[in-house]
């Protein structure tokens, strides 16, 4: 006995679209939240990782750069700059122009007041008071936090894991005014 087309295909396409979205899903939960910047406005999560595809192609507006390798793009998504490896997102840096509060990693973002981070990330941030940041240096493989530069350098003579880092920038009155995430590809390129 032989299934006509028309009861297979509706089956087959259904079967599909559960695998594709299941796929979806199951790469965001692969990302650590530190490596994720939600869109409040549109619920859009983008993530270190992400591939260019996957960013809604009428939100990204192309920035030429003639300095960067052939391999490097930049983008705006909605006033974040952007910048891609090999169409994979390696770099986001939400200026103090963003609209506050529209865009959070794990629910801290522009205008949230300094003292939230430690609670937020669980860690003490390396300080760096030349640029008043707080910076996060972390080890992708086992979510290990730096607790210092001399730490980094003790570590990455070790070698093998590779790193991500989130700085916060504050202002005068201690409020986040811009933030940025970014992979070992951006901090240290190859090329």
């Amino acid at each position: 006995m032989r299934k006509s087309i028309h009861t297979v295909l509706p089956q087959f396409l259904l079967a599909l679209l559960l695998l594709t979205s299941c796929s979806a899903a199951s790469d965001l939960s692969e990302v650590p939240e530190e490596l994720q910047l939600l869109d409040t406005t549109t619920k859009q999560v983008l993530y270190i990782g992400m591939k260019k595809s996957q960013i809604d192609s009428k939100k990204l507006v192309k920035v030429d750069d003639d300095n960067l390798p052939e391999s490097m793009k930049l983008y705006q998504y909605e006033g974040i700059n952007m910048q891609f490896h090999n169409n994979v997102l390696i770099f986001m840096h939400i200026p103090e122009t963003s609209q506050e509060g529209r865009f959070q990693t794990k629910g801290l973002g522009i205008g949230s007041d300094i003292s939230e981070i430690v609670p937020a990330y669980g860690h003490e941030p390396i300080y760096n008071p030349v640029f008043n940041s707080y910076s996060y240096i972390i080890l992708k493989d086992d979510l290990y936090y730096f607790k210092s530069l001399e730490d980094l350098k003790e570590k990455a003579s070790l070698g093998g894991s590779s790193i991500m880092m989130v700085d916060f920038n504050s202002n005068e009155e201690n409020k986040i005014r811009s933030f940025n995430i970014a992979d070992e590809k951006f901090l240290a390129p190859s090329e």
